[in-house]
């Protein structure tokens, strides 16, 4: 799907968050930024991608009108 991910861990206090972010394909424009406290990435980002993705107006570029598509994972 062409994407490109980082991660980078370390000891976190309970007050700091994690986010997850996205940019327009089309024109790098931030789409959006999700703030979360992370527990258990195995059980939170299969639902922090689905609320993502099954928003609309989360993957609707509002600079370009460029509509982000889920990408399909490879089994």
């Amino acid at each position: 799907a062409n994407t490109v991910g980082l991660v980078i861990e370390r000891i976190r206090t309970e007050e700091e968050l994690d986010y997850c972010y996205w940019y327009c394909e089309n024109c790098n424009n931030e789409l959006h930024r999700m703030p979360f406290h992370l527990g258990d990435i195995v059980k939170q980002l299969p639902k922090i991608l689905s609320e993502y993705y099954d928003t609309p107006e989360l993957v609707t570029c509002d600079q370009c009108g460029e509509v982000m598509k889920e990408p399909e994972l490879k089994k």
